[in-house]
């Protein structure tokens, strides 16, 4: 635990070659409070996830379907291009009981060369420590060719969380795929007994928005000190396990003064405004056709694609 220091002049006495002493001024180093931090409780982590969540309304078109079945390839023989994707979105729209792996390798194949892949999850911090670790994989943006702007990257990431909503319970699932992955520690009991206190889809909510603010909060590590961003907007992708038919975009803003006042103090700051989170659907249907649909919905407006040509290929 780091503690605070104070510093201190004194006068001591030094002998001179003559023999007689003279008084010189010498800092001293005076030992004061241990630096207090919060302690991590359910109240923070409630306070910290009662916002809103708003269906922004907007209505996604299916993407074009094909005039043709799903052609799969060999190592000689390899499949078309639109297959190769349309592989990769029926794999994620029928998302089996699978390693959160294979889950978002196919979602690289979707969003590439748009989105690069950077992380398997994202920690939230709170009180100085790691509240909670997400299996949310992170993704950076592409820098388009001749843009200059450096926050590009992590500016527009975009994170992929997978919940797999059977059996009952969300959250006993979710306890049985993180196996070894759980921690002992007080804190993770700590969120554990929280999330208990709600329903089953109020808790699933809460634990989305705080997935949100965890993304943010790697974006505010990974930003350009000499070009900082006034507001990070964090995007999540959520995939449902039991809902074959939309895949979830939420999208919140945070101001860089909130998060920044968590990372510093280890707890919300008072004067301290939480967004509302825009969540908005994306069909699944004509898988041919996803993908196009996913990309042109990720991508941040007035910012050009990666490649100036439609990722959409023909067979």
């Amino acid at each position: 635990m780091p503690t605070s220091t104070m510093a201190r002049t004194s006068l001591i006495a030094r002998r001179r070659k003559s023999g007689k002493l003279r008084l010189v001024s010498m800092p001293t180093i005076v030992l004061g409070r241990r630096v207090q931090r919060p302690t991590l409780s359910g109240q923070m982590l409630s306070a910290l996830s009662n916002w809103e969540i708003d269906d922004d309304g907007k209505e996604v078109l299916p993407g074009k379907p094909a005039d043709h079945e799903i052609l799969r390839g060999t190592k000689k023989n390899p499949a078309p291009h639109c297959c190769s994707k349309a592989y990769s979105s029926a794999f994620l729209r029928n998302c089996p009981k699978s390693t959160r792996v294979v889950e978002y390798i196919h979602l690289s194949e979707l969003i590439y060369p748009e989105y690069k892949y950077e992380y398997s999850r994202t920690n939230l911090y709170l009180a100085g420590e790691v509240a909670h670790q997400f299996n949310c994989a992170i993704f950076s943006k592409h820098m388009p060719q001749g843009c200059e702007d450096f926050r590009v990257p992590w500016k527009y990431a975009i994170g992929f969380l997978t919940i797999f909503d059977v059996d009952g319970d969300w959250r006993k699932e979710y306890m049985r795929r993180l196996g070894f992955d759980v921690p002992t520690r007080r804190a993770w009991l700590v969120f554990w007994k929280w999330m208990e206190q709600f329903g089953e889809q109020e808790s699933m909510e809460r634990y989305i928005k705080l997935a949100l603010l965890s993304l943010a909060q790697v974006q505010y590590q990974k930003r350009d000190l000499n070009n900082r961003p006034s507001n990070y907007r964090a995007r999540l992708l959520v995939n449902f396990y039991t809902d074959h038919n939309f895949v979830y975009l939420y999208e919140a803003v945070f101001p860089w003064k909130n998060i920044s006042f968590i990372l510093r103090k280890g707890e919300p700051g008072p004067a301290s405004v939480w967004p509302i989170v825009q969540r908005r659907k994306i069909p699944f249907n004509e898988v041919h056709g996803f993908q196009d649909v996913l990309v042109n919905e990720l991508q941040p407006e007035g910012l050009n694609r990666a490649n100036r040509q439609s990722l959409r290929t023909k067979c």
